[in-house]
């Protein structure tokens, strides 16, 4: 049985190049993400329909009690960010470059938030910061 094989002229094997493989980071930060979406939505539905679910829904519906939206507002306002959220856990999962990119930026923006504040020394300045670097080294993963 006689196998051939095409070979380029450096001897290296040709054919399509390699499936990009997922680092264990993203996919973590993907499942976290996918999480956090999925909750912030249920807790918005959950709220509407007048369940309380205390100092969890107050957390994770931060952004519209940020700014200053309360009631109806707030919770499409939560929906649409858990949505969008979805959809950028599933771009990472995907290794997609707009998702990178996207979450790049909310990294940017959070760290500027917390600059302007003067609060570097807070976890959560600490923690987008090295999600931001870790996204930066492991971009040449993502098409």
């Amino acid at each position: 049985m006689n196998v051939t094989v095409n070979v380029s002229e450096a001897g290296a094997p040709t054919g399509p190049p390699p499936e990009p493989s997922l680092p264990l980071g993203v996919a973590l930060l993907a499942v976290i993400l996918a999480l956090y979406g999925i909750a912030s939505i249920a807790l918005a539905i959950l709220t509407y329909e007048h369940y309380s679910i205390g100092w969890l829904h107050t957390y994770l519906t931060a952004v519209p009690n940020l700014k200053g939206y309360t009631g109806t507002t707030g919770e499409e306002i939560s929906i649409v960010v858990g949505v969008v959220t979805i959809g950028v856990a599933i771009g990472l999962w995907r290794l997609s470059m707009v998702a990178l990119v996207i979450a790049l930026l909310v990294l940017i923006y959070e760290m500027a938030v917390y600059g302007y504040a003067g609060q570097f020394k807070t976890v959560e300045f600490i923690l987008s910061l090295v999600i931001f670097l870790y996204l930066l080294a492991v971009s040449r993963h993502f098409t």
